[in-house]
């Protein structure tokens, strides 16, 4: 599944980093039982405008990342970081970035299951 041409899983870029597909699918599937309590932390933390909570989580989910190949995710990840991380940016930019990550984040919930019948270990 891809939006605007980005990839939402990417399993060969999965595999690569953890060597064997069925190391990828349980990472994937990991992620996916993870992922709610991710979004929940997240929207907490933005909720409260907590920076510092903020930039944890990002920094958790670039690790996550590091390990799980979701390109669509990472994509939307990265800016968001990097805002939170720019002490000049403003609510509003923090807003739209989050939002954009947590569409990602929505993307791969709902993309998930597809792709785990497709790719049975």
């Amino acid at each position: 599944m891809k939006n605007k041409e980005i990839v939402v899983i990417d399993l060969d870029a999965t595999i690569q980093v953890l060597e064997t597909r069925e190391m990828a699918l349980e990472c994937l599937g990991e992620v996916f039982d993870a992922i709610a309590g991710y979004k929940s932390k997240f929207n907490d933390a933005h909720t409260a405008s907590d920076i510092e909570k903020l930039r944890a989580q990002a920094h958790i989910m670039k690790g996550v990342l590091a390990y799980c190949s979701l390109p669509a995710m990472k994509s939307a990840l990265t800016p968001y970081h990097e805002l939170l991380r720019d002490e000049s940016s403003d609510y509003t930019q923090r807003r739209e970035a989050h939002d954009a990550l947590m569409v990602e984040m929505d993307r791969f919930v709902e993309y998930y299951p597809k792709f785990k019948a497709e790719n049975k270990r």
